[in-house]
């Protein structure tokens, strides 16, 4: 950032509360949060402002941080309606012949339940003696399945990118369904 960015920013932090502060003071949303976005904002329209086009500084930060604000508790009430979308198909009844059966969170497999996670080893252990994968490829895919490593993690132990490991599941996937329908 250079100087004249700086001071920019500088002589306009009082803009960017003041819009937070005005304008979004019961929007449902942290103060904080706003504050910071609109903080944010400020230091991008610093960073963007062209003074030829003819407009003020405080005009063209006053609409980045309108936007960015408006962008944000737009990203926060969808993260808010997904989540709950989610909570909600996981209470949805199951009936059988008109009567009620449980809910479908409790037919849903348990990540932490243990009988599933020995039956996924001992599949994956049969997998990887089937001779379809090479011993670099078991290596990732025990990283991944095994050691709980992320693609990035995995890749970087094996000595290869994140695509390739990416790359590799999705192969591997389509492997072990052919495998497995034999």
């Amino acid at each position: 950032m250079t100087k004249e960015q700086e001071a920019l920013v500088t002589e306009n932090m009082r803009l960017a509360y003041y819009i937070a502060r005005r304008k979004y003071r019961n929007c449902g949303v942290g103060m904080e949060d706003i504050e910071g976005t609109a903080l944010l904002a400020l230091v991008k329209a610093a960073k963007t402002f062209n003074p030829e086009k003819g407009i003020s500084f405080s005009t063209y930060a006053g609409a980045c941080i309108n936007n960015e604000i408006l962008l944000e508790l737009r990203r926060k009430r969808r993260h808010e309606y997904e989540y709950r979308e989610n909570v909600m198909s996981l209470q949805e009844v199951i009936c059988k012949d008109g009567t009620h059966e449980g809910f479908l969170a409790d037919v849903i497999a348990d990540p932490h339940d243990g009988h599933k996670r020995v039956e996924d080893v001992v599949f994956l252990h049969q997998l990887m003696q089937s001779g379809i994968f090479s011993d670099r490829d078991k290596l990732i895919l025990k990283l991944v399945f095994l050691n709980g490593y992320n693609q990035t993690k995995a890749g970087e132990r094996a000595g290869v990118s994140q695509s390739y490991v990416s790359r590799l599941l999705r192969i591997a996937s389509g492997r072990a369904r052919e495998w497995a329908a034999r």
